[in-house]
């Protein structure tokens, strides 16, 4: 459950840099999450390459990321 004041921020780039935020290639803030289900859209650019996309939480409890990198080709 996402508590009042949970935002996320979204890290991509060309290969998958874990939960080292400082080695990603980019950075979005997304604003604030709520339950349920939170649907964002965004231009990773066309570069033909695979590109990593990972998803960090921040809240009052602290931060998380998710477990798994997703690939976009």
């Amino acid at each position: 459950n996402a508590e009042p004041g949970t935002r996320a921020e979204v890290y991509w780039g060309p290969s998958d840099e874990l939960s080292l935020a400082d080695r990603w290639g980019n950075r979005m803030a997304l604003g604030e999450v709520t339950d349920g289900i939170n649907e964002m859209q965004f231009d990773v650019g066309a570069s033909g390459r695979a590109t990593f996309l990972r998803l960090m939480l921040v809240g009052p409890q602290g931060k998380f990321w998710t477990t798994k990198t997703t690939i976009v080709r």
